[in-house]
């Protein structure tokens, strides 16, 4: 490829080093002007990022509070509900052994009641 440049007319030799260095001008020219706008570009980009990530981590902090609430709140209820059916089995075993001793009391009752009264056998007139 350099054989073919030595060869070529002066002239020629002059277009392509023009042509060279337009080139390189363009490279130097498009990264100090494009390169700059594109850095800014970027940090502008990267703030609103950072802002939506700051957004998000404060949505999920609130939405963390609200479930450590609701967790603690349904905990209590749990203890509540629990302690009310601790209370009404102990009502409901109370009740239980009371209808025991009034079936007992009204089975002696029951015996007791009917026939005839003592001290009157036999006497049919």
């Amino acid at each position: 490829m350099i054989e073919i440049y030595y060869e070529l007319p002066f002239i020629f030799k002059l277009v392509v080093d023009a042509f060279a260095v337009m080139l390189i001008l363009m490279f130097i020219i498009s990264g100090i002007y494009y390169l700059p706008k594109k850095n800014r570009e970027m940090k502008t980009e990267q703030l609103d990022l950072e802002r939506d990530i700051a957004k998000k981590k404060v949505v999920l902090t609130n939405q963390l509070q609200e479930y450590a609430a609701l967790v603690e709140r349904t905990a209590k209820e749990k203890a509540k509900a629990a302690e009310e059916y601790a209370k009404l089995q102990k009502d409901n075993e109370d009740l239980m052994t009371e209808n025991k001793k009034l079936e007992e009391a009204n089975k002696k009752l029951k015996e007791k009641v009917g026939g005839r009264p003592p001290g009157s056998k036999n006497k049919t007139k």
